[in-house]
């Protein structure tokens, strides 16, 4: 991995609530689809899928890329622009995106390239 791929990659966190359990349900299948499609995307090195422990209708995406590009263009895929209309029917309020700086070292973005984790 060349250092500029550590200083460029763009990291978010997306936060969701889901309005109640059947929705939960719903949001956690559309998610998993999401992460489905999103891993075959140009530019991906993370893109994880995650339910709290202390509330079961909150889910969180942790999604890295490999610059600013691949997320603009990761944000107007046909998937994407779907899930975004079809989960605001499942959402107790809009979801939240958190970028975050993560300090990467090529060692800790190795296993990132490979993995992608969807909820069972």
């Amino acid at each position: 991995m060349e250092n500029s791929l550590i200083t460029t990659a763009k990291t978010l966190l997306v936060s969701f609530t889901a309005k109640d359990s059947e929705a939960s349900s719903e949001l956690k299948n559309a998610l998993n689809y999401l992460a489905d499609m999103s891993k075959h995307e140009e530019g991906i090195l993370r893109y994880e899928v995650f339910r709290s422990d202390n509330n079961p209708l909150d889910y969180y995406v942790l999604e890295t890329w490999s610059g600013e590009w691949a997320l603009e263009k990761h944000l107007t895929q046909t998937h994407v622009l779907d899930f975004v209309q079809h989960c605001k029917l499942l959402l107790a309020a809009p979801f939240t995106i958190v970028p975050l700086t993560i300090p990467f070292t090529p060692e800790w973005l190795k296993p990132l390239i490979t993995n992608s984790i969807s909820l069972n």
